[in-house]
């Protein structure tokens, strides 16, 4: 009887991903039919629902039955959940793991430094659910802070995962991938390879945690069934790219975001104590995408406690007092909502009472400027009181400072004095450097590129964005026009840019 050596393919996923795991399941009886008699190798798929049932936690059951050192090559997937809490702390952190997954993961990650073994592949599917309220934006977020950890300079466990759209991607892309494992790990070199798994096209590799998306990206419609591919002659198709460089909107996404330390630092620190920040910057510097990512940092840090804000002045749905009124109750979960503005500082009161940290963005805050009528004295009054109080702590990002608009009669005068002033400016030249270098998935550039970009962009985030896009899609098709390249894209910039900001200039203190 010939001697057959197991492999055992150890599967970490929360239960959305069944489709998955069967097809991984086919994936593993191809391999053994093709490679198992040749090589004397079987493949053994192994997985929770396997394991006896027993008393005790949970995970400790399943991790004694299925010890991780048994383990020679792991599995995650994952999709729009991360799956429950199992009641462990992670040792490296200190904080409890949010997931059987992610415990597992763990394990096999400690394992791998220690013994590089088992070997991790990873896959996240970038697939559109049936229906978009399946999505939980709990466990969607949790996902996406999982995935960043894979940063290849910020990440607690550094590395390479792979996206998928549909589960025959997968199919296809697990198959090559293990096959090319076994190759290098469990079959002699001197044996023959079999033919390798063509993978498809849309596959993708992140080694960044600013691959994942946010609900934006699950949105977009797929192709219709049976649609016609046009071909174009001469023209070769290229995989699917998430260009990560964004100019047009505002970064919304934390991923995305870039840098910007000292500045979130300082937002905190006063935050943590209740206090008001007002952030000022010239247009285009990045100040709503500030804001939205000190907003992000906040949620984390006061967890449940956070009832968080944010307001667009430019709006036309914010223009008077009455439509503020609603929309800051209904962005700060109030669920007696009062039509007075007593009744407010009464139900900010409450939140506060109730354990809540309410936090309020108001964005383009010079509208006030151009609107004074509608944005009455004593509204801006009651929230200054509820600020001082400690029941409300304010953000707000504008192009000049709060006193500034008070000297040029804007009725904002009872809160700049007491807020902390937060200056945006350019990025610093490290940033810029920093910026331009990052590793990122599916951008290279050359060296001659990013001296060339850091020389254009004259450390403007939005300049820098700009020409990163553009190069990073010139490089997509070797032998372009690479003098048209550089000047689409300032003309791009300076299209975005307020006539006088073409020259970044570092804000005066």
């Amino acid at each position: 009887m010939n001697a057959y050596r197991k492999i055992r393919v150890f599967v970490a996923s929360p239960g959305d991903v069944a489709e998955e795991k069967a097809a991984l399941g086919k994936v593993i009886t191809s391999l053994n039919r093709t490679l198992g008699d040749r090589f004397g190798i079987v493949l053994e798929m192994k997985e929770w629902r396997q394991v006896a049932p027993d008393m005790g936690r949970p995970e400790d059951v399943i991790l004694a039955d299925l010890r991780v050192e048994s383990w020679d090559i792991f599995v995650g997937i994952l999709w729009l959940r991360f799956g429950m809490a199992p009641g462990a702390v992670d040792p490296t952190t200190g904080r409890p793991f949010d997931s059987g997954t992610e415990e597992e993961f763990s394990l096999a990650y400690r394992a791998w430094q220690k013994f590089r073994r088992p070997r991790i592949l990873f896959y996240r599917s970038l697939r559109l659910p049936a229906r978009l309220l399946d999505i939980d934006g709990v466990q969607f977020d949790r996902v996406g802070r999982f995935f960043k950890q894979f940063d290849a300079i910020n990440g607690q466990h550094p590395g390479l995962f792979s996206e998928y759209l549909e589960v025959e991607d997968f199919k296809d892309l697990v198959h090559e991938h293990l096959e090319k494992h076994l190759l290098d790990d469990h079959i002699p070199a001197s044996a023959e390879p079999p033919a390798t798994t063509k993978a498809p096209a849309t596959r993708g590799f992140s080694a960044k945690g600013e691959a994942s998306f946010d609900l934006t990206t699950l949105i977009q419609p797929p192709p219709a069934p049976g649609r016609p591919v046009l071909q174009t002659s001469g023209m070769r198709k290229l995989p699917a790219f998430r260009n990560p460089f964004i100019t047009g909107r505002p970064i919304t996404d934390p991923v995305d975001f870039f840098g910007r330390e000292r500045e979130t630092n300082f937002a905190l620190a006063k935050l943590r104590t209740r206090q008001s920040v007002s952030i000022v910057g010239e247009r285009r510097i990045g100040k709503t995408s500030l804001l939205h990512f000190i907003l992000h940092r906040a949620k984390e840090e006061f967890g449940s406690q956070a009832r968080l804000g944010l307001l667009d002045l430019m709006a036309a749905t914010a223009r008077t007092p009455a439509a503020l009124l609603a929309q800051i109750q209904a962005t700060l979960g109030v669920s007696d909502a009062t039509t007075t503005l007593t009744g407010l500082a009464e139900r900010l009161a409450g939140l506060t009472q109730a354990g809540g940290h309410p936090v309020l963005a108001f964005d383009e805050m010079e509208m006030v400027i151009r609107f004074p009528a509608e944005f009455a004295r004593d509204f801006f009054e009651t929230l200054r009181a509820a600020a001082q109080a400690g029941h409300l702590t304010l953000l707000t990002a504008s192009r000049i400072s709060l006193q500034e608009m008070h000297e040029q009669g804007a009725l904002v005068s009872p809160l700049y004095n007491i807020m902390g002033r937060l200056a945006l400016g350019p990025f610093t030249e490290a940033e810029a450097e920093e910026f331009v270098r990052l590793p990122r998935v599916g951008v290279k550039f050359t060296a001659e590129q990013a001296e060339e970009i850091l020389r254009r962009g004259k450390q403007s985030p939005l300049r820098l964005q700009v020409l990163c896009f553009h190069v990073a899609e010139a490089n997509r098709v070797p032998g372009g026009n690479w003098a048209k390249v550089w000047a689409d894209a300032e003309a791009e910039a300076v299209g975005m840019l307020e006539p006088g900001q073409t020259e970044t200039k570092q804000e005066k203190a």
